[in-house]
């Protein structure tokens, strides 16, 4: 069948339009090789590594989009709030203004009603020194003890504070304690525990930094009498070794006087004729050695007084290391204690004062 004959029979046009095709498919081949070859060379991926990494970063750029559209979503409703946000910073700073003034006004009333609370303690401190002053030689009239049941005699008073009342009468002095004195006379004299309390603090608290203080001054006094007895002890020692001293160089001395004494005895005996003068010379000679032997009896005598003054000199010594440590360690404890104190006073003001 010829090709005049093809396209004129019924089955032509197919068998045409699949010869077309397969040239069709046949040379997007040859692009495809001759492309596929070009990207091995160019970067040695495939065309399908190629497309699949054109994909993903396709979908990233989708991912990112949708990202951005979701934000601007969110941002919408935000339109207008600078406006909102000046008015509530303004209304911040003037509510913070409004707070420093009545800050102010806090401040300056506490100090008033403290100076109010301070005047009115002091008159109160004044009238009763005044009501106590006017009682002294005042009589007071017979009492029953509220507390003890104790009777207390009609009297004269010879003085108030809180603690209680002292009065004279014909038995002699007593003191009525405040537990025991009538309300009208509490009321009358403005007797109150508190104050009670505060005086038997302040008079324990005298008595015993007195005693604190006499008790340093004892240890003191001791220290002090104990490095002047030292002193006397390193003295009489250093004399001591200057007797010894002296002692030994003398006996040289005796010793030379003596051998020369000996000498004149010989010469003088050797003589013959007239009056002799061995006799007196030996008496001398006598005496120079009985001189001698107190020498040496001095120098022992010496050396034995200085050892014992220097041993008991060394045994004061450790004495007064004792007492010192013992007066600086009762010293700080007494420091101490009362910084204690006076914190624990500091730290209880505030709350009375609340």
């Amino acid at each position: 069948m010829g090709f005049s004959d093809l396209l004129s029979s019924g089955r032509g046009p197919g068998v045409i339009g699949t010869l077309i095709a397969l040239l069709v498919l046949g040379g997007f081949g040859a692009l495809f090789f001759v492309f596929d070859k070009d990207m091995e060379k160019a970067g040695g991926k495939k065309i399908e590594a190629v497309v699949r990494d054109l994909g993903l970063e396709l979908d990233g750029k989708k991912t990112q989009k949708a990202s951005f559209e979701k934000l601007i979503a969110e941002a919408e409703p935000l339109k207008g709030q600078d406006s909102k946000i000046r008015e509530l910073t303004s209304a911040t700073q003037t509510n913070a203004t409004q707070i420093e003034e009545l800050k102010a006004k806090i401040a300056e009333g506490s100090a008033a009603i403290d100076a109010e609370t301070k005047d009115w303690e002091d008159y109160k401190v004044a009238y009763r020194s005044h009501v106590w002053k006017q009682a002294e030689g005042q009589e007071i009239r017979e009492i029953k003890g509220i507390a003890s049941g104790k009777v207390y005699p009609k009297g004269t008073i010879r003085s108030v504070d809180h603690t209680g009342i002292r009065t004279i009468d014909s038995t002699g002095i007593k003191t009525i304690p405040l537990d025991d004195i009538p309300d009208d006379l509490q009321d009358q004299y403005q007797l109150t525990k508190q104050g009670a309390d505060e005086i038997n603090v302040a008079t324990t608290k005298a008595a015993t930094e007195h005693f604190e203080s006499t008790e340093l001054s004892q240890m003191n006094e001791q220290l002090v009498f104990a490095k002047q007895k030292l002193a006397q002890l390193d003295a009489k020692a250093k004399e001591l070794d200057g007797k010894v001293r002296t002692g030994k160089e003398n006996q040289g001395k005796f010793h030379t006087a003596i051998n020369r004494k000996k000498g004149e005895v010989r010469s003088e005996k050797s003589k013959s004729g007239g009056i002799s003068r061995a006799p007196q010379m030996e008496a001398e000679l006598r005496q120079l050695q009985n001189q001698e032997q107190a020498n040496e009896a001095a120098i022992s005598t010496n050396q034995r007084a200085a050892q014992d003054a220097r041993a008991e000199a060394n045994k004061l010594r450790d004495t007064i290391r004792e007492q010192e440590e013992a007066f600086i360690k009762r010293r700080k404890e007494i420091i101490e204690k009362k910084a204690a104190e006076e914190a624990a006073a500091g730290a209880a003001a505030p709350a009375a004062a609340q």
